[in-house]
């Protein structure tokens, strides 16, 4: 009876970490439904501005969508390709901002291309991914 319980209690978390896994992979697969044809940007106008950046620090900006969206994941990549989630903002409350800002700090300084994207994710599960903006050169940050 002492080695079951183990036993069982090892088959039961790597059970649940496996449905966590194929749910989450279910999410990130929707299909786009929602218009997003609110969006204003201009030609060629990255949605992603830059506010400032040193080889330290980078501070982003974005304009909310209109309605609709659970969150936003700011998603960042080195390459261009890989891109890796740099941060979550739920829009619950805040979704009357003018706009959402994001600081991200580097423990050791780097001035190499930034290239960032926002996933929004709406209401219902669909998820929209907005233009790459890439960030090659360093500017001011107050």
């Amino acid at each position: 009876m002492k080695t079951l319980i183990p036993t069982l209690l090892a088959i039961l978390i790597i059970g649940t970490a496996q449905a966590q896994k194929d749910s989450y992979a279910s999410l990130s697969t929707k299909k786009i439904s929602p218009d997003y044809s609110a969006v204003s940007c201009e030609k060629n106008e990255p949605y992603i501005k830059i506010k400032g950046r040193t080889d330290r620090k980078i501070v982003l900006s974005w304009a909310p969508f209109a309605g609709g969206v659970s969150h936003y994941v700011l998603e960042r990549s080195m390459d261009g390709r890989s891109f890796e989630e740099a941060g979550i903002f739920f829009t619950g409350d805040w979704d009357n901002e003018q706009e959402y800002f994001y600081t991200e700090k580097f423990h050791k300084p780097y001035s190499g291309p930034l290239f960032y994207r926002l996933r929004v994710v709406g209401v219902e599960g669909s998820v929209f991914y907005t233009p790459v903006t890439i960030m090659n050169a360093a500017v001011a940050v107050n």
